[in-house]
């Protein structure tokens, strides 16, 4: 649930930045909005990749507690700068 709620926000940012214009141009032209577009596409991706190995390791019977631990800590990394690190955030940063 998490990762299609990172992804929704993505994808409103995306679009908001295609609609709103800034000195003359949608600001998607903008390098910075485009590198925080990028940053937030690769994270839930990443996110996504994660939660399906984990979930093919439960399927084979295998333990995924290293898949775990992983999330885990880079949850625990995410958290401790959240303001530049959450996807849901950087999207209410893009639509301000």
């Amino acid at each position: 649930m998490g990762v299609g709620v990172a992804r929704a926000a993505m994808e409103f940012a995306i679009d908001y930045s295609k609609e709103r214009v800034q000195f003359g141009v949608p600001i998607a032209m903008h390098q910075a909005i485009q590198f925080i577009i990028a940053d937030m596409s690769t994270k839930v991706h990443l996110a996504r990749l994660s939660t399906l190995n984990s979930a093919v390791l439960l399927d084979q019977g295998k333990r995924n507690t290293l898949v775990l631990a992983r999330k885990r800590l880079r949850r625990r990394r995410r958290d401790g700068d959240h303001h530049r690190r959450r996807p849901g955030l950087r999207r209410l940063r893009v639509h301000q």
